[in-house]
């Protein structure tokens, strides 16, 4: 068993239990500690499971007693789920870190798409709702773009490459934010007060 609490303040959660393979405990340690819970790591001691909530992860590769052992919390009254879908539903956020091609295929937000006829409407409402943004902002793309002209030579707009569904390619038409000559010796990371942007470009990426 090894117990352990983070240096960070504790959230406003209740104590839980993780139970995951033995070569995964310090990377799910390491998780823990970053967003500042307390938890009880692999302790398989326990008996009074009333009001306790265990997560688990990677449970396929557990043994048969590790499976019955979370089985029976379950039948004596713990909460027992997935760490993924603990920090995703009761936190607010989803760990990438954790993600494994199981969790996609246990969500049930990925099946909205999977007929034609929802892929069809989609489209169809994604058309619509961006034809009628384009018109009610067309005045702000107008003035946005005279005063991008006004305050620097070179395109109003720019091309970026976008990787989407089924890992396809598309490009992306942005309002031009730096100096069109700003990366031509190569592109650089953008830093505080990065003089390659024009003033207008601040405030486009700002709002």
């Amino acid at each position: 068993m090894k117990r352990f609490k983070s240096n960070k303040q504790v959230l406003k959660q209740q104590r839980i239990y993780v139970y995951c393979p033995q070569y995964r405990e310090g990377e799910i340690k390491s998780i823990i500690n970053k967003y500042g819970f307390e938890a009880i790591l692999n302790d398989y001691s326990v008996k009074n499971f009333s009001l306790k909530v265990i997560c688990h992860f990677e449970s396929a590769s557990f043994e048969k007693w590790e499976k019955d052992y979370l089985v029976k919390a379950t039948e004596l009254g713990a909460w027992v789920e997935p760490l993924v879908s603990y920090l995703d539903r009761r936190m607010g956020f989803t760990e990438v870190q954790l993600l494994q091609s199981s969790y996609f295929l246990h969500q049930k937000a990925f099946t909205i798409l999977s007929t034609k006829r929802t892929q069809i409407a989609k489209r169809v409402i994604d058309i619509i709702s961006a034809i009628f943004l384009l018109i009610i902002t067309l005045p702000i793309i107008l003035i946005t773009a005279i005063l991008i002209k006004i305050e620097s030579k070179g395109p109003v707009v720019y091309k970026q490459k976008r990787t989407g569904q089924y890992n396809e390619e598309f490009k992306v038409i942005k309002f031009r934010s730096m100096y069109s000559d700003a990366e031509a010796s190569g592109a650089q990371w953008a830093k505080k007060n990065d003089n390659r942007i024009t003033k207008i470009g601040r405030f486009i990426r700002k709002t």
